[in-house]
């Protein structure tokens, strides 16, 4: 999801690590591997994603596509819950609409774009 929102700007990886090392202190590699998945976006600092959402805005990223970010970080968690723990992690998700969201991309690698 990151990958699109910056895309939807557009802006290369090195100019959005730029853009965010500013006041973030996000490097290249670190943009690459939040894209790549080698870096969950669920392993962020707490406020490293609302900063993120705060620029990718101000470059006219897709609110839509920004709305996205937090299930894609939900699915992130869900993927490494499964991982570490498969059994328990089931348990560990309460049921709703947005778990079953992260679960559907999770599963079929896709997510409902929601109404503008």
């Amino acid at each position: 999801m990151l990958r699109a929102a910056r895309t939807s700007v557009p802006a290369t990886q090195q100019a959005l690590a730029e853009l965010l090392a500013v006041d973030l202190a996000v490097d290249l590699t670190t943009v690459q591997g939040w894209e790549s998945g080698r870096r969950p976006l669920a392993n962020m600092k707490a406020g490293l994603p609302l900063g993120i959402r705060r620029h990718l805005a101000a470059l006219g990223s897709s609110p839509a596509v920004l709305a996205l970010l937090d299930p894609a970080m939900d699915a992130d968690r869900i993927i490494a819950a499964v991982k570490s723990r498969p059994r328990a992690a089931a348990a560990s998700f309460p049921a709703s609409r947005t778990s079953g969201s992260s679960l559907s991309w999770v599963c079929f690698l896709t997510f409902a774009i929601p109404a503008r």
